[in-house]
């Protein structure tokens, strides 16, 4: 059998971590992104250690930063209510 890819391991291990920590976090009456900053602590370098390039971390992280911040704006430009928010 061959091994998965890194993109592949490393986003399932993201998956993995938010799916844990975010209903964990939720549970204990804390919001989604302290669940999602404690699964960051958890898998990385730091910590468990599953993903060690901090590099490629980065590069991901940029990415779905750039990416939400144009989705609000789309929402903005389209007139929707950001979050809820009247």
């Amino acid at each position: 059998m061959t091994p998965l890819p890194d993109w592949l391991t490393s986003s399932l291990v993201y998956l993995g971590a938010a799916v844990v920590a975010v209903p964990l976090a939720r549970a204990a009456g804390l919001g989604a992104i302290l669940g999602y900053l404690a699964a960051g602590m958890a898998i990385g370098p730091w910590g468990l250690q599953l993903v060690t390039e901090v590099d490629h971390i980065l590069h991901f992280a940029d990415q779905c930063v750039c990416r939400r911040i144009s989705w609000r704006w789309d929402d903005f430009s389209r007139g929707r209510r950001c979050c809820g928010l009247r």
